[in-house]
């Protein structure tokens, strides 16, 4: 039986409907949309990679080796060859995590139904990025993981050996994402947990230890295995590659990324100021308002709902002010309508999660909990150059305990007003991003329906794109299977904004990259793969067809070598229509 407190109402209707209806809810939300956009850069870079992972970068490779290994696994599934296929399955793997991250916080962390579900449900509704890009979302999965299994092993009976399994899947989120190294932070709310129970410092260091044996372990058996395999010089050289990228491009830096997150936290202080003020008032009529005798509660109940809707109508000013003064809009196909917004979000998060770590007014658990999700908000960014972006994309963890820490302001007199405010705010906000969630597709036109099936192509059969760019990839399609440039031995080679083009079409790329435009592919390496093709056309009877955007009409020592292996090599435009260029020596057309 349980001992607490399951829902908001306790009506034994309403909790059994609430059972099975908030992970019903978030399992099928996690599939809308999941035939919507065909985006040419990053989702089909993902694609391919996985599809031609045996001829990826290496460092790209081996930086996100076990995202790249699964990808490849799925694309082998039944329908796994095309985009909606493994569109539905990478969506299967999102809505099954949703589902057990709510039980979680149910189950484990004793939080109320419904902040459990408000939480994962406004994670999903910011779930930006494309699904198929896997080194994102098993990053962010492994990371709810293993703060999951953290807080079972501190606060179950007899359950701390499953800081040695937390351990192991630090050390395997590595191969996610080798940035992720950074995950070893979360040794700290360990050691916070401990300071709470008053753990002798023989316990911290047992603690800790088994955290260091998982780790260690695994660590050892990863190595064993590159090296069984004869990979690990391989795996050391792209890793080498990922950080010396650093050197060639600031974007990448540690220096920079720091930046962007100081720079997008410190931006939005002009929105704080309304918040603070409110909170102000708040506290300050938690305080003054009260029933003095115990006669006078009926007449205090007046008074509290008079002040809590008089709340509510003071955040929906609020609301409204933000909106006038461009805090976001509501064109729900642009970051504008959800990011800034959602920035304020996060620092009242986390101004709440410092609070509750610290205040012991609040459960040891629910410190725990926020000592997690501060560690998970200050991290989730180290690594990439997406700034808050990836926070926002990655809310599975932080937006439950949020929630739930503002259902607990209600039990304490002086802030017994303030979360009403707050769960006004973070509500508008939950809304307003699940229009975000219909009506936004990673780099599709904006303002434009997602309506048009491509005909002829069977790896886009049953995705939906813009009239615009389904044109396009027909006309791509159409050209394709006129010329045979799908059959061996041709190969593409894609240099700018479309490197998807070789998933899509089917066609094995020539270099190590489908995106060779990036920073983060040499120079060097661009020269010396270019430096291939030639002898393999001439002694191997390759062919390569080329696909260029404007990029090519841009000034860089890649633009001028590959105008340079144009114009040594005979090629002329076959294709040349909204923005894209297709050149094939003209010896290679078909007769």
């Amino acid at each position: 039986m349980n001992t607490y407190k399951t829902c908001i109402f306790e009506n034994k209707i309403y909790g059994k409907v609430t059972k099975y209806l908030f992970p019903a809810i978030l399992l099928i939300y996690a599939y809308l949309g999941v035939n919507r956009g065909i985006d040419i850069t990053d989702v089909g870079y993902n694609l391919g990679n996985y599809k031609y992972i045996s001829d990826l970068d290496g460092m790209w490779y081996y930086s996100t080796f076990l995202a790249n290994v699964i990808g490849a696994a799925i694309t082998h599934l039944p329908f796994g060859q095309t985009m909606l296929g493994v569109s539905v399955y990478c969506a299967t793997i999102k809505a099954v995590f949703s589902v057990c991250g709510y039980v979680f916080f149910v189950r484990n962390a004793k939080v109320l139904r419904e902040a459990a579900f408000l939480g994962m449900f406004t994670a999903l509704s910011l779930c930006w990025a494309p699904q198929v890009c896997l080194y994102h979302y098993l990053s962010y999965y492994a990371l709810f993981v293993i703060a999951a299994v953290i807080f079972v092993a501190l606060t179950g009976t007899k359950k701390e050996n499953l800081l040695i399994l937390a351990g192991v899947l630090v050390a395997l989120s590595i191969l996610i994402r080798f940035p992720n190294i950074c995950y070893m932070a979360l040794i700290v709310p360990v050691w916070w947990h401990s300071f709470l129970v008053k753990d002798k410092f023989s316990d911290v260091l047992r603690k800790t230890g088994k955290c260091i044996v998982g780790v260690v372990a695994t660590l050892i058996v990863m190595i064993y295995l590159f090296l069984s395999t004869g990979r690990m010089g391989e795996y050391i050289k792209g890793i080498k590659e990922l950080f010396s990228m650093t050197d060639e491009s600031e974007r990448y830096g540690i220096k920079f990324t720091l930046y962007n997150l100081v720079n997008s936290y410190t931006c939005i202080w002009y929105w704080l100021i309304p918040i603070g003020l409110a909170t102000v008032l708040l506290i300050a009529a938690g305080v003054i308002i009260g029933p003095k005798k115990p006669s006078a509660r009926s007449g205090f109940f007046a008074i509290r709902t008079v002040v809590n809707a008089g709340t509510v109508a003071g955040i929906g000013v609020i609301y409204l002010w933000y909106k006038k003064t461009a805090l976001f809009d509501y064109d729900f196909t642009s970051y504008s309508s959800m990011y800034l917004f959602g920035v304020v979000i996060l620092t009242v998060s986390l101004i709440l999660f410092v609070i509750t770590a610290l205040c012991g007014r609040f459960s040891d658990d629910l410190r725990l909990l926020s000592a997690l999700a501060i560690v998970i908000q200050m991290i989730t960014p180290l690594g990439t150059n997406n700034s808050l972006y990836v926070v926002l994309n990655s809310l599975f963890f932080l937006m439950p305990v949020a929630f739930s820490i503002i259902g607990e302001l209600a039990k304490f007199k002086p802030v017994r007003f303030l979360h009403t405010g707050l769960a006004t705010l973070f509500l508008l906000y939950t809304v307003q991003m699940v229009f975000f969630y219909n009506g936004f597709t990673f780099r599709e036109k904006q303002h434009e329906p997602q309506d048009t099936y491509v005909e002829g192509n069977a790896v886009l059969k049953g995705m939906r794109t813009t009239a615009s760019n389904a044109a396009l990839l027909k006309d791509l399609t159409d050209l394709w299977n006129e010329n045979g440039l799908a059959e061996y031995p041709y190969e593409v080679l894609t240099f700018g904004e479309m490197p998807g083009i070789a998933y899509y079409m089917s066609t094995k790329p020539a270099l190590s990259s489908t995106w060779p435009t990036l920073d983060s592919y040499s120079v060097e390496k661009f020269t010396l793969k270019m430096k291939e093709l030639g002898p393999m056309m001439s002694e191997k009877g390759m062919k390569y067809v080329i696909v260029t955007d404007d990029s090519i009409e841009r000034e860089g020592a890649k633009q001028d070598i590959l105008k340079n292996f144009i114009n040594e090599n005979g090629y002329i435009t076959i294709y040349d229509d909204r923005g894209i260029k297709v050149w094939l020596r003209e010896g290679d057309l078909q007769k």
